[in-house]
């Protein structure tokens, strides 16, 4: 299945209303276009979008997929300043692997072809974790049990952090736009 370049509408007001912009490439800065600080609603017709709450992609992330259409949650609407696409392949079977201490050290879990982990105290991971190495598929950490809070977007790579409380959660299926 050939992928289709990356395209987000964006909209002023909740529920799709009020004036919109479609974008189909990376935005630093929201400033010129009307729509800084002033997204509450997305629509993504293809891709994976990373959007930021300042101006040249800095401060906290809210990650938005292909068939969504959803209104933005409280902490991210209104705050959104810039924007990117990302390239990926989704279509792998999704791996990674978890540690509870830095550096990639201490007890670890492994998760394959894994879909949904709306709570990391399932695996005694709750609050714990401290490193990710991401074999395959892109991942969606959240700062809260029952996919809340801050995102964190985890790619194929490792990455370390520390103070995240431990949701870990995972798309395959962005190109389908499925919750499974």
């Amino acid at each position: 299945m050939p992928t289709l370049p990356p395209k987000i509408t964006l909209y002023t007001d909740r529920d799709f209303m009020g004036c919109s912009k479609e974008i189909s490439e990376p935005y630093y800065s929201l400033c010129f276009t009307g729509f800084n600080n002033k997204v509450s609603s997305v629509e993504v017709h293809s891709g994976l979008w990373v959007l930021y709450q300042h101006c040249f992609l800095g401060g906290k992330i809210y990650v938005v997929w292909e068939g969504q259409k959803i209104n933005l949650p409280c902490e991210a609407e209104d705050t959104i300043s810039s924007l990117k696409p990302i390239e990926f392949d989704f279509g792998v079977n999704p791996s990674s692997t978890i540690y509870k201490h830095s550096c990639f050290a201490g007890q670890s879990q492994s998760f394959e072809g894994v879909n949904r982990i709306s709570n990391l105290s399932d695996f005694c991971f709750n609050d714990k974790v401290s490193s990710v190495d991401v074999h395959s598929g892109g991942w969606v950490g959240y700062e809260h049990a029952g996919l809340s809070g801050k995102q964190y977007l985890f790619l194929t790579g490792t990455s370390q952090w520390f103070g995240v409380r431990g949701l870990f959660y995972e798309r395959r299926h962005i190109l389908l736009g499925t919750d499974r």
